[in-house]
């Protein structure tokens, strides 16, 4: 989910009602990660960091602030979405995961294989 850390309102938005439909609707066991977008805009920045990461540890959510607009950690919150799910015992458990040339690759393979080839 992501939110606008210059408009409270948007927060709240999340925490009032966003929050009750992942509650309601996602699997229990989701991966919950919550995006401040807007960090570029500290001059006008309405909703704290220590106030979202407090409620994100509540929940158990990951928090990542960027800026979509300077490009700013747009890649850090992919990879750590990715290391967050490879961490995951039920994904650890897949019997093979297909690659471009055809070739399948256990999940136990892919944590050992180390190196650029």
């Amino acid at each position: 989910m992501v939110f606008d850390v210059t408009d409270q309102v948007s927060f709240n938005d999340i925490t009032k009602f966003w929050m009750g439909e992942v509650e309601q609707y996602a699997e229990k066991d989701a991966l919950l990660i919550l995006i401040g977008n807007k960090s570029d805009m500290a001059d006008h920045r309405k909703v704290t960091a220590e106030e979202v990461k407090s409620y994100c540890n509540g929940k158990k959510m990951i928090y990542v602030e960027c800026s979509a607009k300077d490009d700013e950690h747009i890649k850090d919150i992919f990879v750590e979405i990715a290391r967050s799910l490879m961490k995951r015992d039920d994904l650890k458990n897949m019997p093979s995961i297909q690659t471009k040339k055809g070739k399948g690759l256990s999940a136990e393979q892919t944590e050992k294989k180390k190196g650029c080839c």
